[in-house]
């Protein structure tokens, strides 16, 4: 029996939150000990090592979920396949390794010499990272369980232990722990779904198709993570701490959406293998329907208490970063269409291809706006080049998806979705005409919104919020029954 998407939804909302957001949720802490300048310093550095990962990932996490989701069901197969994805990415982590070595010195002259010791550890023990096989056998369940436990541990660590501005590197070790965690329990953990071998194994085959989503992955992080590394360049330190906050934040908003389209991954790639394509378009404009559905009430809220966010969450030394978080904002929306266009629906049909085109294109014109907008306007030059590029992208990626889904407009789904914002804006506005900037109200405007926002969305009917409530209480029953 397939796994339940919504149950799925479930634990993968959860495994994103803590993946995406435990920086967040540290950072709560951390900036108000390191301050932008210390924050500035990592995020440099974290930005140097992560083109090095992922090349030592080499396009293999998405292609690998695509790939053993594909044949779930299927023990030999499942077990040749991982057994081939795990020595290519071994392969490829030793190269990236040795690049990194060889290069360590030339970045050691901007970047903190130390730190770029300490995080060079995740592109080593990318050897061993295998969360793309439990994600492509839909095991979202013990992904989130595993995940609270390392994530928590991580917390309770750098809460003993840093403490002053200069525990930077001990709050480095502690983060690296927090991935490096990850992969010890997936080892141990493996043999229980698949056997690995190097017997009869046929890697060439898998070799091409790699290589082209490795060109889209890469030219994607490439500009996703530029704006970082010219600031660095460019700007001082406590502007990238800024920056590097701000975005921070809308990747862990982002990451809701991403849960719950991830899950749909695995699905839909076997639905296309078996041809059930008008399953499969169903299926994908749900996945599309749910994620504007979160996406666009979260990007109008953000913007309205973007005030509240920075100085609260970071410290009254990040109250710069509100403009920056208010034009990164936009990015939620443009990154849950561009994800589930692209690295859901034209991955599962084998349009690697287009992915690769639309990123470049998209790479090409986030360096040319970050080299003229960064020197112009300093880090929001960074934010507003990167939601031009982010933009660019997702429309050439929604045209190439829509070949594949049956888009049809849904009036009611629209107006039942404009009109739960609109009750979310006026709660909002009301509640920053009430309470004094700061905490309360923060926790207050959140709350509020969400609640008037999803409550007002089933009265009105709008299908993908009377879905929701349906799946959390079968969710919940079904525990209960247990």
């Amino acid at each position: 029996m397939q796994k339940s998407l919504a149950r799925n939804s479930i634990y993968s909302i959860a495994y994103k939150i803590l993946s995406i957001g435990y920086p967040l949720i540290t950072t709560v802490y951390i900036s108000r000990i390191l301050l932008p300048e210390g924050i500035g310093k990592i995020a440099l550095v974290r930005t140097f090592v992560s083109y090095f990962t992922t090349l030592a990932a080499l396009g293999i996490p998405n292609y690998g979920i695509k790939l053993i989701g594909s044949v779930q069901k299927n023990y030999r197969l499942r077990s040749q396949y991982f057994s081939e994805l795990v020595i290519i990415n071994a392969l490829s982590t030793i190269v990236s390794f040795c690049i990194f070595c060889v290069s360590i010195e030339k970045l050691g002259q901007k970047a903190d010499f130390k730190l770029l010791i300490v995080f060079s550890s995740l592109i080593l023990f990318n050897i061993f990272n295998v969360d793309w096989f439990y994600q492509g056998i839909e095991e979202y369940g013990y992904i989130a369980i595993r995940s609270t436990l390392i994530k928590v541990i991580s917390i309770i660590l750098m809460l003993a232990f840093v403490r002053h501005a200069n525990d930077y590197i001990i709050y480095a070790v502690i983060f690296c722990f927090a991935t490096i965690g990850n992969y010890f329990f997936n080892v141990v953990h493996i043999k229980k779904y698949v056997h690995f071998s190097i017997k009869g194994l046929e890697i060439q085959r898998h070799v091409k198709k790699i290589f082209i989503l490795f060109a889209s992955v890469c030219a994607t992080e490439v500009y996703t993570m530029l704006d970082s590394t010219m600031i660095g360049l460019f700007c001082e330190e406590r502007e990238l701490g800024y920056y590097s906050n701000s975005i921070s934040l809308i990747r862990v908003v982002f990451s809701f959406m991403t849960a719950m389209c991830a899950v749909y991954f695995p699905r839909l790639s076997f639905l296309y293998k078996e041809s059930r394509l008008k399953e499969f378009s169903a299926t994908a404009q749900q996945g599309l329907d749910l994620c504007n559905y979160f996406a666009f009430p979260a990007t109008i809220g953000l913007i309205i208490i973007a005030d509240d966010v920075a100085p609260v969450l970071f410290g009254k030394s990040f109250a710069p970063a509100t403009s920056t978080i208010r034009i990164l904002s936009v990015l939620i929306i443009i990154f849950s269409v561009a994800y589930i266009a692209g690295h859901v629906i034209l991955i599962a049909v084998n349009r690697e291809i287009d992915i690769m085109y639309a990123t470049i294109v998209a790479a090409a014109i986030n360096a040319i706006l970050n080299i003229i907008l960064i020197r112009a306007i300093g880090y929001n030059g960074a934010g507003v080049a990167t939601v031009c590029a982010e933009a660019t992208v997702t429309t050439i990626l929604y045209y190439k998806a829509s070949k594949y889904v049956k888009r049809q407009y849904d009036f009611r789904y629209w107006a039942s979705l404009i009109g739960s914002i609109l009750f979310m804006v006026l709660s909002l506005i009301a509640v920053k005409f009430i309470f004094d900037s700061g905490l309360m109200r923060l926790i207050i405007s959140v709350t509020l919104g969400c609640a008037v926002f999803f409550f007002s969305s089933c009265i009105m009917k709008n299908k993908i919020a009377t879905y929701i409530w349906k799946q959390i209480k079968e969710f919940f029953k079904s525990k209960i029954a247990r």
